[in-house]
């Protein structure tokens, strides 16, 4: 098969690294793939660039829409998606795509959408916080001074949405049950729609010595040590800072506790918490997954969580808020805590479980986590799926 993929980037946080993973893994099995990104990090061949526009990115802001004013009807014209058998979408949002390319490559080509968030079913934004549906599309906070220009715009970015969705037809991909319920009372609910897990190299993210661990990332070996992994750190509004700052506030005057912050590395160390930058390589974070002792994961909301599942393969214990898929991959108290939504004292209930648990049954549940990865979260699982609905897609 020819495969076109299209994406805000080719490397980088989890849905760039999904997509990636999946690419390449397509190729070393014989198809052929090409990907049209705007932020390219790597220097691979496969990889082609849509040019960034300073004005055109100014005046989307300043009119509140990530739909138009963006030039990407060129990807059309290109070689790439000419010979396309088909085309996997992946986020085209962030500022750099024109949603009418995309009506077009519905209209041409078999298109394949993968919803790594819900941007596609509500008016602007990547996760809704109300679950009311509008028009069916979900309506979105306003977080910042730039989103209030959007927020303006709703129902414009909700028409233009709507009015594409009811003359095209693809077929759309979530990652959780979770996702795939939300679109139930959406406008996108008569479109062909498949559930396939993101998946993870399981031979990186894979169980490792604990002192060894420690030793290498230079970490104590005599604390209990609990990480928070999110691109940007404590400045990602969606991530859950607070709830994982007020935690260590918790446990400030316990000596043998440890909170590590991966993600945002500017910061200034504070007594019992590390700042750590992002972390690119697969390995070294799976590093500091196995030299931790759980994961706290308090999102606000997710369309998956790939971190929970990154951790769960290397064997560690995740405290959780019940978001994206960790109701799915989570069993309470069996292979991890899940905490209350939003509770603080929830989390550090969950904490204390793991710090006092018996030896055995933290074992237990590292060994559940990592065989309930391999059972449903590994990435060749993820691939072989996506290979079967490309086929029948064609067909």
């Amino acid at each position: 098969m020819n495969i076109l993929f299209i994406n805000k980037g080719d490397t980088g946080g989890g849905g760039y690294k999904v997509v990636w993973d999946l690419a390449t893994e397509l190729v070393g099995l014989g198809h052929t793939v090409n990907m049209f990104v705007q932020d390219k990090k790597t220097t691979s061949d496969i990889v082609k660039i849509i040019p960034f526009s300073r004005w055109r990115y100014f005046l989307s802001h300043l009119f509140g829409t990530d739909l138009d004013f963006f030039k990407t009807d060129f990807i059309l014209q290109s070689n790439e998606f000419k010979k396309a058998d088909i085309v996997h979408v992946n986020n085209i949002h962030s500022h750099y795509f024109n949603l009418k390319t995309f009506g077009k490559m519905c209209a041409a080509k078999p298109v394949v959408w993968t919803f790594h968030d819900l941007w596609p079913v509500t008016s602007y934004c990547p996760h809704p916080i109300s679950k009311s549906v509008f028009w069916g599309f979900y309506l979105c906070p306003t977080f910042s001074t730039r989103s209030l220009f959007k927020k303006i715009n709703q129902l414009y970015l909700i028409f233009r949405k709507r009015v594409l969705y009811r003359r095209i037809k693809f077929n759309i991909v979530t990652p959780s049950l979770y996702m795939r319920r939300m679109l139930d009372s959406t406008v996108v609910r008569r479109m062909p729609q498949d559930m396939i897990y993101n998946g993870i190299d399981t031979d990186i993210f894979k169980p490792k010595d604990k002192t060894k661990t420690r030793i290498q990332l230079n970490l104590p070996a005599d604390k209990k040590i609990f990480i928070f992994v999110a691109n940007k750190g404590k400045s990602n509004s969606w991530k859950g800072w607070q709830y994982f700052n007020q935690l260590a506030d918790y446990f400030s005057d316990q000596k043998e506790v440890l909170f590590i912050c991966i993600g945002s590395g500017s910061d200034q160390n504070r007594s019992n918490i590390r700042f750590v930058d992002f972390v690119d390589d697969g390995s070294v974070l799976s590093s500091y997954y196995s030299a931790a002792d759980a994961l706290i994961f308090c999102s606000l909301a997710e369309s998956f969580g790939l971190v929970v599942t990154e951790a769960m393969s290397c064997g560690v214990p995740v405290v959780a808020f019940p978001v994206g898929i960790v109701p799915e991959a989570i069993e309470h108290k069996t292979n991890g805590f899940v905490a209350d939504y939003q509770n603080v004292p929830s989390l550090i209930e969950g904490v204390k479980y793991i710090m006092t648990m018996p030896a055995n049954d933290l074992e237990a549940m590292k060994t559940a986590n990592r065989e309930k990865v391999l059972a449903k979260f590994s990435k060749k699982i993820m691939v072989d799926s996506y290979q079967e609905l490309y086929k029948r897609v064609l067909k």
